[in-house]
Order: structure tokens, then C-alpha cells, then sequence
């Protein structure tokens, strides 16, 4: 059984990472590594799992981590986002959390906190 055939999702995640974690690469991830484990695609679904969907994505928990086991999850895109460096975090969420969780427009929210209204504020 050829596994990434099995998980095409999972291959092409898993292609992108070592991609990215190559010693030619000079973008953002440069100097992020892979765990020796995870160059094998075998290896990477055994620990992981498969990619639950088109809609997640692999995060690393530790964003100045490897990809390694225990730094790596599957989040949607969204969670993925607010797991990023620099992220603003508003009493523990992002405006965009905010946003989907109260149903006010994160622009909205954005203004009135720039205007000087505290995140309870801005969520009334």
C-alpha cells in the first residue's frame, strides 16, 4: 500500500514541510527544522494522523519550534492564525476570535478599540 496515495492531503502537508524546513529555503522558515522522524511520510502520519480536512492546516504549538512530535497539530486555518508571532491578543483572543464570536465586523472592532474603547468596550 503506497500510504501517500492513502492521504493525499496528509502527502501534500507533509511535501510542503520538509519543503520548507530544506537548508536551500530563505523565507520565513528558515532555520526551522524537521524532526529526523517526520523524513519519513510513514513516520508523520503515525504520529499525526491524517489531515482532518481541506479546511485544517499543521500548526507548530511553539511557533519558534520545530516541526517535531508534541510541537505539531491540526487546526483550521483561523486557529492557525491566532497562533502566529505578533498575533494582538485581546483578553486572550484575537479581534478576529472577537469578531466570529460576537458577530461584530473585526474592522469595526479594530476602530473602536484604535479610538481608545477597552476590548469590553468595543464588544458592546
Amino acid at each position: 500500500m503506497n500510504r501517500q496515495k492513502d492521504y493525499p492531503l496528509t502527502a501534500s502537508t507533509w511535501y510542503n514541510m520538509k519543503q520548507r524546513t530544506s537548508k536551500n529555503y530563505d523565507g520565513y522558515y528558515a532555520g526551522v527544522e524537521l524532526h529526523p522522524r517526520w523524513q519519513s511520510f510513514h513516520n508523520f502520519v503515525e504520529d499525526m494522523g491524517p489531515r482532518p480536512s481541506k479546511k485544517h492546516e499543521l500548526d507548530r504549538i511553539d511557533t519558534a519550534g520545530n516541526y517535531e512530535p508534541g510541537n505539531c497539530r491540526w487546526v483550521t486555518h483561523a486557529e492557525n492564525m491566532a497562533n502566529v508571532k505578533g498575533a494582538v491578543l485581546y483578553a486572550g483572543k484575537t479581534l478576529g476570535q472577537w469578531s466570529r464570536e460576537t458577530g461584530i465586523n473585526r474592522t469595526t472592532l479594530y476602530c473602536r478599540i484604535r479610538r481608545g474603547m477597552s476590548i469590553e468596550e468595543a464588544l458592546k
